[in-house]
């Protein structure tokens, strides 16, 4: 309690030490709004500086964005899609895999970590991820041409198609798509659609 002689001085002081704990919330409230606001941009500086090749820059700015659990996840992502740039994939596995701990539905994260066991050899990993992107994501084109391709190579041509018809079109644009498909088509014998 405020003591004074003077009655005004101590009903501006009460009415200050009032309103301390209001303004005391309100600039933590203003922080953490423009400290979350400074995690996006540094998230969004990282992916544009990773899409340009400034992979150490990136690095930095993805760091910023590591401390705000608002931003984590992404850039756990964004770390990793660093990593395996600099063919660090051990490291990089592991990253995507914090990334799909902390945000599940992160596609994104789920296709590069199926990327980076496939470059650490450990293709046999990739296959469940790429399963688990489709539950996500049905119309995920890359997820769908990987387990086609998987289908193809094992020699089942037809399960391959099935696999691919959703996205056929997307996958007639690619060289990758394109041989596959008719590689099946060749191999249940349909001539014409190959």
């Amino acid at each position: 309690m405020i003591v004074s002689w003077d009655r005004k001085r101590v009903f501006m002081k009460q009415k200050w030490c009032g309103r301390k704990p209001l303004l005391c919330q309100l600039l933590i409230l203003l922080a953490t709004a423009a400290y979350g606001s400074d995690s996006h941009q540094a998230l969004r500086n990282a992916a544009s500086l990773f899409q340009q090749g400034k992979l150490e820059e990136a690095d930095h700015q993805a760091q910023l964005a590591l401390a705000d659990p608002q931003t984590r996840a992404a850039a756990c992502s964004v770390l990793g899609s660093i990593r395996f740039q600099q063919k660090r994939f051990p490291e990089s596995a592991d990253l995507f895999e914090k990334a799909i701990r902390l945000e599940p539905h992160l596609v994104g994260a789920h296709l590069n970590l199926a990327e980076a066991y496939i470059a650490e050899g450990r293709p046999q990993l990739a296959l469940p991820l790429y399963r688990h992107v489709l539950t996500l994501d049905p119309s995920n084109a890359t997820a769908r041409l990987e387990l086609a391709r998987n289908e193809t190579e094992n020699g089942h041509y037809q399960q391959s198609l099935e696999l691919a018809r959703p996205v056929l079109s997307a996958l007639k644009n690619t060289p990758d798509g394109l041989f596959m498909l008719a590689t099946d088509y060749l191999k249940i014998k349909d001539q014409d659609a190959a």
